[in-house]
């Protein structure tokens, strides 16, 4: 997922919406797809690799005057109906906090169960959650 083969093609925002709204994509697709979302706004992403990756699919640096910056992104692809459960937010919280970096992101294409919301709340300058909606709204925000 790079961004130098798509310059001379649509606008971000078509392109990324376009390939959401194919959902039959597997996980990996989705992975990749939200890669290249956090390119577009302006971090630095690794893919990492497929198998074993430790609770994160995604590195995003950002580098600016505040410090250089490491967060672990997770993405979650689940049926629409299927909420992310707290289980897997504390699994990565545990994966941010066992690596010393400075924060996590869990982002899924469903929603977060109210346990999952809660306690985000409890530890939100150290985790962040996109849903469905969020994550559509940054896609549309792309230009």
């Amino acid at each position: 997922a790079g961004l130098s083969n798509l310059k001379n093609e649509e606008t971000g925002e078509k392109l990324l919406s376009k390939r959401f709204d194919k959902i039959s994509f597997v996980g990996r697709q989705f992975e990749e797809l939200v890669c290249e979302l956090f390119e577009r706004k302006g971090y630095n992403v690794q893919l990492t690799k497929q198998t074993r990756d430790g609770g994160k699919d995604l590195i995003v640096l950002n580098n600016s005057m505040l410090g250089d910056l490491v967060i672990y992104a997770e993405c979650k692809k689940k049926a629409p109906t299927h909420p992310v459960n707290v289980g897997l937010v504390r699994q990565l919280y545990g994966t941010v906090e066992a690596d010393r970096v400075t924060a996590g992101i869990m982002v899924t294409n469903s929603y977060f169960s109210k346990d999952a919301r809660r306690f985000q709340q409890t530890i939100k300058s150290r985790m962040n959650l996109m849903d469905y909606s969020e994550l559509m709204k940054q896609i549309m925000d792309c230009r």
